[in-house]
């Protein structure tokens, strides 16, 4: 088998052959090596990104037996700028029951541009949308699904906000809510940022969504490192405070206060987990003026010595 891939590469290098013609050839043969013969041909098909590649690529998505070869030929419809190549994809995610075919459809959408029909961006946010609220798929679909419409340039952050009261699960509210970071800073939403921080504020939601709404409220620009510091003190929570120190953390790079900052909150925090979270990004931002502070909090604390009565 490998000396016949071997010679399918190295045919293909030819101009003058018919190399669809080839490539025909080997998807109609079935011996104990085509499985893998035919997962290459499927992949040099791809390349060519012609209408009859795009034809025989469906062809074998819709009808070929092993599942293997099917997934290769529907990854390759990646490649294809077209309503049948997207409709293909849509289809697959929302009708089949194989969730690695599932899988390979979202990594279609996340890509394609489509950009032929001015409608496509909605018809792929919309399908996305789609397996994201639909409950009947795993938790790992719908995740990549989310992860999918976060990675859409023309998805904004307001569609997370009306798909999140219809997840049914912690997992995925983090899931969406690590993705509404990404579109907060990316676009600086701000109406978006504020709807992740009330969810960072609502007692009625777990400790993990409420981590990573602020999390994804922090990430907004105006969001400073002063602001972040005043609003620790009215923190009573040691999981948002850890937020707090991380959102500070974040900033070091931009913010050269940000070090001075977390020395004090370190000082003051008489919690001693939210003190080590804070001493172990404090370490990362390498400031110098941070190595006095850590060396001192190295040093053995000090003990009242009694002088030993004579003997």
């Amino acid at each position: 088998m490998s000396v016949q891939l071997a010679a399918l590469e190295a045919v293909m290098r030819y101009d003058e052959i018919n190399r669809m013609q080839v490539l025909r050839g080997v998807l109609e043969r079935e011996d104990g090596c085509s499985t893998r013969l035919h997962e290459e041909a499927v992949e040099l098909i791809g390349r060519q990104e012609t209408l009859e590649a795009q034809s025989v690529l469906l062809n074998v998505v819709h009808r070929h037996p092993e599942k293997s070869v099917r997934r290769a030929a529907l990854q390759e419809l990646w490649r294809f700028d077209s309503e049948i190549a997207f409709s293909v994809l849509r289809e697959t995610l929302a009708d089949s029951d194989d969730e690695a075919l599932q899988s390979d459809a979202i990594g279609g959408l996340r890509t394609t541009r489509y950009a032929k029909n001015s409608s496509a961006p909605t018809a792929i946010q919309n399908a996305l949308i789609s397996a994201v609220i639909n409950r009947s798929k795993s938790e790992r679909i719908r995740t990549s699904a989310i992860r999918a419409l976060r990675d859409r340039d023309h998805v904004e952050g307001g569609i997370f906000v009306r798909i999140y009261d219809q997840l049914d699960s912690d997992d995925l509210k983090e899931s969406l809510l690590s993705s509404v970071a990404s579109k907060v800073g990316e676009k600086e939403d701000m109406e978006t940022a504020a709807w992740a921080r009330s969810v960072a504020f609502d007692p009625e939601a777990s400790n993990a969504v409420r981590g990573a709404a602020f999390s994804a409220w922090a990430a907004h620009p105006t969001v400073t490192v002063a602001y972040l510091a005043d609003l620790y003190g009215e923190l009573s929570e040691p999981f948002l405070k850890r937020q707090a120190i991380y959102a500070i953390y974040m900033r070091s790079g931009s913010d050269p206060t940000a070090p001075s900052v977390l020395m004090e909150l370190i000082r003051n925090e008489p919690d001693q987990e939210v003190r080590e979270r804070g001493i172990y990004w404090l370490g990362r931002t390498e400031s110098d003026e941070a190595v006095e502070f850590l060396l001192e909090l190295l040093s053995p604390p000090a003990t009242d010595t009694v002088p030993r009565r004579p003997e």
